[in-house]
């Protein structure tokens, strides 16, 4: 299906969408996920 990159906002991290991606990849999408190494 489609390919999605999942963004974290202020104060998160990639272990925010853990609950998310198990779902959109069980309905054939591939996810990604990344951390930020610097906030600002």
């Amino acid at each position: 299906m489609s390919t999605l990159v999942l963004v974290h906002g202020s104060w998160h991290g990639a272990w925010c969408w853990n609950k998310i991606v198990p779902l959109m990849e069980n309905a054939g999408h591939k996810v990604a996920t990344f951390d930020y190494l610097v906030m600002a």
